[in-house]
């Protein structure tokens, strides 16, 4: 009877949905399945980004302490040089009195 046909017709869209339900809902998990492993992709470039920038922080505070080294080895460098410049007028004043006194003696 068409009543039946109806109800068949019913029955079979009411299936095919359900399939077409179940075939979504297998999608779902899959893309919630890739997005868990994306996840866990992002976690470990995270941690890696994370160690990396640890490990730069680390290499910056080597690098300051060897320039305060630095800085300090010319301060005291720039200050023995003077020194010595200050060693080194005081010695050509005294070569220029011996020969001064050489030429007094010489001459008397």
């Amino acid at each position: 009877t068409q009543l039946d046909d109806k109800f068949n017709q019913l029955d079979s869209k009411v299936t095919q949905l359900d399939d077409k339900f179940n075939q979504l809902d297998s999608k779902v998990t899959q893309l919630d399945d890739k997005f868990n492993q994306l996840d866990g992709k992002v976690t470990q470039l995270d941690k890696r980004v994370e160690d990396g920038f640890s490990e730069v922080t680390q290499e910056l505070k080597v690098v300051n302490f060897k320039l305060d080294y630095i800085k300090e080895q010319v301060a005291t460098n720039t200050e023995m040089q003077y020194g010595m410049k200050q060693i080194e007028d005081k010695l050509n004043e005294h070569d220029t009195d011996i020969k001064l006194i050489k030429k007094i003696i010489t001459n008397q």
